[in-house]
């Protein structure tokens, strides 16, 4: 294993620790106002607050947002 990829399998123990890892929806079980569909499937987000539903842990689908793919545009 090289650097890079023990450094990849740090990181991803480390998000593992922080937000658990997703798990498929088998028996339709969850709150649908929490749901949101994506391409690579449905997920439920969690309430921090009142206001504020957080979705973490998305895996990427296509490439991951770096270099020239990861900018902002301000509004």
């Amino acid at each position: 294993m090289g650097v890079l990829d023990a450094n990849i399998e740090e990181a991803r123990e480390r998000m593992y620790a922080l937000y658990g890892e997703n798990h498929q929806i088998t028996d339709g079980n969850y709150d649908k106002s929490l749901a949101v569909r994506c391409i690579n499937g449905t997920f439920v987000g969690k309430k921090t607050d009142e206001k504020v539903i957080a979705f973490k842990g998305i895996p990427f689908v296509g490439k991951q947002p770096v270099g020239d793919l990861r900018h902002w545009q301000a509004l």
